[in-house]
């Protein structure tokens, strides 16, 4: 339960960790000094867009050899200093062909990453906020730790199976990601509820249920009534065969479904997003019976109360106080990264020449409205993040 909770609130946010992380892949295409050039890149891309523009327009692979390659008996591109990257068969392809080639193929995703760093950057060069060299050495460092490696060995990683090298790793991907954080932290919190809700979350009353998976209401109530129908006489209590019969039969939680609709035991204060999950969790009185059917977001759930699970004997202070202080600082930081960076998006003003697409304020929050969220507020940076609660069907 607790890694399902954790994936279905961490989705806000892997879109913009995998942007940057995408932008520490493919950057080395786009910015590299091409071999040879006697410019730096930023000089000799000033008539770039247009080229960008007309290569993005045309499917890779359809365009004719002539666009790409040119005679040239000794091997030398005639009439330009234009570098060359292969020689075939004495004919060569020129380091603009490649480029417009792979800016054909990945160029609006890396260029949204691209724009994505430099929002972050702009938003801490406006709040006079740095990040040193050293602290992005010491992030690396506490990366590979948490994944118990060395930094060598983490490195070593990223690059075989990624294709990440360290210094493109530092740059797009650690040194964002620091920015981001200094841009949250202001607004991160944590209070003595908090602690104490934690602290109940781990340590508290559980319980251990199974559940049944839905994306369809009346299938849902369908199931909730043969269950009923089904229960013993008197108690209202259902067979734990008969409930992991309709698992099988109809759960869309594949993971689950195999073992019986087993889930990691429900604890209080789990998250806000789901309240209306431990409120049916916790008024099933006795084992055998099922919750009524709640709605999580798009999907809906039938509980059954296999056992309730005591508190733990533990105590809220010394290291137990810290942990769970650091456990929470850590989830209220990467809610707040989320909202701060979807805040400097919905504020920016954005023209993507590459794609022809325009992002501005205004045009953000009418996108919100039509999209059926007009209810909740433009993100801004310290703002609290807007909570949708479920509702139980009945």
């Amino acid at each position: 339960m607790g890694e399902r909770i954790h994936n279905l609130r961490s989705r806000k946010w892997s879109w913009v960790a995998a942007s940057l992380v995408l932008l520490a892949v493919a950057a080395g295409i786009v910015a590299a000094d091409p071999p040879g050039a006697s410019k730096k890149p930023t000089n000799s891309t000033s008539s770039g867009p247009a080229a960008s523009t007309k290569s993005a327009s045309t499917k890779p692979g359809n365009q004719p050899a002539s666009n790409t390659t040119k005679k040239a008996p000794t091997g030398t591109p005639v009439g330009t200093n234009e570098p060359i990257v292969a020689l075939v068969n004495n004919e060569f392809i020129t380091w603009r062909a490649l480029a417009e080639e792979c800016i054909a193929r990945k160029g609006p995703e890396v260029l949204d990453t691209m724009i994505s760093k430099m929002l972050v950057m702009q938003a801490c060069q406006q709040r006079g906020i740095k990040v040193t060299a050293a602290e992005v050495d010491e992030e690396i460092g506490r990366t590979a730790q948490k994944l118990n490696m060395s930094r060598e060995a983490f490195l070593k990683m990223l690059k075989e199976q990624r294709d990440i090298d360290p210094k493109r790793y530092a740059e797009d991907v650690v040194l964002p990601g620091l920015a981001l954080k200094k841009l949250a932290t202001p607004y991160v919190k944590v209070t003595e509820t908090d602690i104490e809700h934690g602290f109940e979350a781990m340590y508290g009353e559980k319980v251990k249920c199974r559940w049944i998976m839905f994306d369809d209401s009346r299938n849902a109530m369908r199931v909730w009534n043969e269950l009923r129908n089904g229960a013993k006489p008197g108690d209202g209590k259902v067979a734990l065969t008969e409930f992991e019969r309709q698992v099988v039969k109809w759960s869309t939680d594949i993971s689950s479904r195999a073992l019986g609709g087993q889930i990691q035991p429900i604890s209080h204060h789990t998250s806000p997003q789901f309240q209306e999950l431990e409120n049916a969790a916790f008024a099933m009185k006795e084992d055998g019976e099922i919750s009524t059917v709640v709605q999580l977001g798009n999907t809906y759930v039938i509980l059954f109360r296999e056992a309730r699970i005591a508190p733990a004997n533990v105590t809220l202070e010394g290291d137990v106080r810290k942990q769970i202080d650091a456990d929470i600082y850590e989830a209220k930081m990467r809610d707040q990264i989320a909202h701060v960076f979807q805040g400097l998006r919905d504020k920016a003003h954005i023209q993507n020449l590459l794609t022809g697409d325009v992002s501005t304020p205004e045009k953000n929050t009418a996108g919100s409205d039509k999209a059926g969220k007009g209810n909740e507020e433009p993100a801004q940076i310290g703002a609290a993040p807007k909570k949708v609660q479920p509702t139980v069907k009945r």
